[in-house]
């Protein structure tokens, strides 16, 4: 339900990041070259290409915020959580641009207005979150885009159900009451919570107070009793979402999944998988392309240096293991003189060491 729940709203969202996105390179055009137009320019470049390239950016950022998790559950993200999706979307967005920019080499589009573009972005980005977040509650305080709940359990797994939907007030979710299992002297859920019946009148409680989703959070003692509860809802036309009791497993990220109709529980899983592990790849590739080009002028005066004060190569090779036990050649700058570790071996390195170069 929760994922049901949230998808409408975030193609929504991407949508209108989209048109933000498109807006605000159009917003920065503006400044720089009519408005402000600071520092002044030259010449004022044609309006065509930039709005061509807005197309660009509107379709990169439905494409990066995605992958960056911008829309992953939004309203069940607390605020200052999503404002750090959104500013690593932002940032990924940018580098991306500037990428696509450096290798387009029919125009060359200003750096400025990239400045321009990615502050203007970011202002109009935090105030519409602001904007969608005061229309949710608002909906929410009319009783409008809500789903009423019902508790069945009275563990642990059911209090911190509690406990999650009481910090995510904009989730929508309105819980009408509990259910419990066994004994009430046994109960972990807080004595606010209103307590509305019994198993035995479940038809009539989900009718009652038409509930939209059961969620069932039975501790290990207590799952005999699935099997009775399926057999009852399934008279009923609700959605049903069972939590289970994890156990020592409780504070680790956990996903449920279907093996060939099996569910299983995935306890670890790599982020470093499909689409982002590509976004992360062209990310790196990006990044260090950039970085080479900026430190490349300090570099070369480092291994002019070294090539001066020493006889040999500026730099020095040796085997490094990466990412799934494969060897690579790391290269770095020599510090120490040619087969310095031919007699003592490898050792560590020491204050006034003699194997130093004089720049090393």
């Amino acid at each position: 339900m929760l994922k049901r729940h949230t998808q409408v709203f975030a193609s929504v969202l991407r949508l209108m990041d989209m048109f933000l996105a498109f807006g605000a390179w159009e917003l920065a055009y503006q400044l720089r070259f009519h408005w402000i137009n600071f520092p002044p320019a030259s010449m004022v470049p044609s309006h065509e290409e930039y709005l061509k390239a807005a197309f660009f950016i509107a379709v990169l950022t439905g494409f990066v915020f995605a992958f960056s998790g911008v829309y992953r559950l939004h309203k069940v993200i607390l605020p200052h959580r999503e404002l750090s999706y959104l500013l690593r979307g932002t940032l990924s967005l940018l580098l991306l641009t500037l990428v696509a920019a450096f290798f387009y080499r029919e125009f060359s589009f200003s750096r400025i207005h990239t400045l321009y573009f990615l502050s203007s972005f970011l202002i109009i980005l935090f105030f519409s979150r602001l904007i969608s977040r005061s229309i949710l509650r608002w909906l929410h305080a009319r009783g409008t885009h809500v789903e009423h709940v019902l508790l069945i359990g009275n563990g642990v797994s059911a209090n911190k159900f509690i406990e999650r939907l009481e910090s995510l007030k904009s989730l929508g979710i309105v819980l009408k009451g509990v259910i419990e299992i066994g004994s009430n002297s046994n109960s972990d859920i807080p004595k606010d919570i209103p307590r509305i019946g019994k198993i035995e009148q479940l038809n009539q409680i989900i009718q009652v107070n038409q509930i939209d989703q059961v969620f069932i959070a039975l501790a290990s003692e207590d799952q005999h009793m699935l099997p009775e509860l399926k057999k009852i809802l399934a008279e009923q036309w609700v959605d049903v979402v069972i939590i289970p009791d994890l156990g020592t497993f409780r504070t680790m990220h956990t996903e449920i999944e279907s093996f060939e109709d099996m569910p299983i529980i995935t306890i670890v899983q790599s982020p470093m998988t499909g689409w982002n592990q590509v976004l992360k790849r062209l990310l790196d590739i990006s990044g260090s392309f950039f970085a080479i080009v900026i430190f490349a002028p300090g570099m070369l005066l480092i291994s002019i240096l070294i090539k001066l004060t020493s006889s040999g190569p500026a730099l020095y090779g040796q085997e490094r293991m990466g990412l799934d036990g494969r060897t690579f050649r790391a290269l770095k700058f020599r510090s120490m003189q040619i087969d310095a570790e031919s007699e003592t071996g490898a050792v560590w390195a020491s204050e006034n060491d003699e194997r130093r170069t004089k720049f090393g």
